[in-house]
């Protein structure tokens, strides 16, 4: 998304922001996904931990963006947010 809105002349940043921990190799991967399906409220827990740090990042994103908007060549009052999923989430 971010390299069409680059060649649309829109100019665009890619917002890593926190998740939680999750196991570096697949197997490990699914193992740990599964076990969080098994037990729902704890997911929903663990979900309402994590999501206040995911929107936080993304506010610090927009002020620092602002903060360099001229050094960027960016007009600092016409910057927005966007994601999908949990992105989403964290564009609110």
């Amino acid at each position: 998304m971010a390299r069409w809105l680059c060649a649309h002349g829109i100019a665009a940043f890619v917002l890593k922001y926190r998740v939680s921990q999750t196991a570096a190799r697949d197997e490990g991967f699914i193992t740990q996904l599964l076990a969080r399906f098994a037990n729902l409220m704890r997911l929903v827990e663990l979900m309402l931990q994590i999501e206040p740090l995911a929107v936080a990042d993304g506010r610090q994103a927009i002020r620092v963006v602002r903060q360099r908007a001229a050094a960027w060549g960016v007009a600092p009052e016409r910057i927005g947010i966007l994601g999908f999923s949990t992105g989403g989430v964290v564009a609110r």
